[in-house]
């Protein structure tokens, strides 16, 4: 159970239902959430999530610059790989997002950018646990593409190394 991000797509979260434009969306008072909570019974320090979804939002292909995800908060993932996986040239934009909440093997977020440019703008990274001891919010390797982290926050994140962020630089 989870949310496939392909190319050409973008996924805008942030609305109330009235607005007539994307630019009238507010993604703070308005949180759409992707849960991986399959049976709406989480429980504070990761109580009652065996049910739970590995990954929440993943693409396993590659992507292209026109691949957007914003306005969301992602949270619930539980003994995955990641809440937000995306494992292949990851080139796309991802802003306005919270990834919180979630209990994954590299943390929150796992990016693999193998010739890709992955873009991250205003996304918070709050509250993760990374169980396999890298990268509590974000674990992102980067080959041959690059990653840009503007104005993001990492905050509560946990991991034996790289609590907030792990970040492994190869070519």
């Amino acid at each position: 159970a989870r949310f496939q991000v392909d190319n050409n797509v973008a996924l805008y979260g942030g609305f109330v239902g009235n607005e007539t434009t994307r630019a009238q969306r507010n993604a703070m008072a308005n949180p759409t959430t992707l849960s991986g909570d399959l049976l709406g019974d989480d429980l504070p320090n990761f109580v009652n999530r065996s049910d739970n979804s590995n990954e929440i939002v993943s693409s396993h292909q590659s992507l292209d610059h026109r691949a957007v995800l914003s306005g969301f908060t992602v949270r619930g993932a539980n003994n995955g790989s990641a809440a937000l996986n995306l494992d292949a040239n990851a080139g796309m934009l991802i802003s306005e997002c919270l990834i919180t909440d979630n209990r994954a093997i590299n943390g929150g977020a796992q990016f693999l950018v193998f010739g890709g440019q992955l873009l991250l703008v205003n996304c918070r990274f709050i509250n993760n646990l990374g169980i396999g001891g890298t990268g509590g919010g974000v674990y992102v390797e980067v080959d041959a593409g690059s990653a840009t982290f503007s104005n993001c926050v990492f905050d509560g994140n946990q991991a034996f190394i790289g609590g907030g962020l792990y970040a492994a630089m190869y070519g």
